[in-house]
């Protein structure tokens, strides 16, 4: 798979240096498909961005989109302490994507923490395997995680110094991979 992968992200190069959002309206699928649970869209730029990123909050409340990062503590702070949604990113270089269960948390001086963790009850379990069902009625695949960290040095980027496969695929970012991920 990982040679696959490799020829996939060499075929695509000018893409993945220079990205174009992919015109699916997943936000409205995944509203559709998880109602009554926010969903929140957080694709960034996509200069630096090459997926769409969203959020299911597991909590069933209305929930506004926090704007900045004391919006996000108050948030976690109303439910109790604590925040579990699932993370999806899809790419719009390759059908790959990423999925996984993060908690936020408060922790010392209600600064905020994120962890992906695994599924913490059966709730957690069954949504994770409806969005991962939803994007892979879309031809999607899941991505190894163990092959995100794999450099590609053939490709230059504007933030990464070391390119990994995470960051042709997801995101242009500083290091080779955020440690959400691993």
């Amino acid at each position: 798979m990982l040679e696959t992968i490799l020829s996939e992200i060499k075929s695509r190069k000018e893409q993945v240096i220079s990205p174009r959002p992919s015109s699916i309206p997943w936000t409205q699928k995944i509203e559709s498909e998880f109602e009554g649970y926010p969903v929140f869209d957080w694709t960034d730029d996509f200069n630096y961005s090459k997926c769409h990123t969203y959020e299911v909050v597991l909590h069933l409340f209305d929930l506004q989109k926090p704007k900045s990062s004391s919006d996000l503590t108050e948030l976690v702070r109303k439910m109790e302490g604590a925040i579990y949604s699932i993370i999806l990113k899809v790419s719009v270089i390759q059908p790959y994507y990423l999925i996984g269960l993060l908690k936020r948390s408060a922790g010392e001086n209600q600064k905020i923490t994120e962890k992906l963790i695994l599924p913490q009850c059966n709730l957690h379990q069954d949504m994770l395997t409806r969005l991962e069902k939803l994007v892979e009625n879309e031809r999607f695949q899941k991505i190894q995680r163990e092959l995100l960290k794999i450099s590609v040095p053939e490709i230059n980027l504007e933030l990464a110094q070391f390119v990994t496969v995470y960051n042709c695929l997801f995101e242009d970012q500083d290091s080779s991979l955020p440690i959400i991920w691993y």
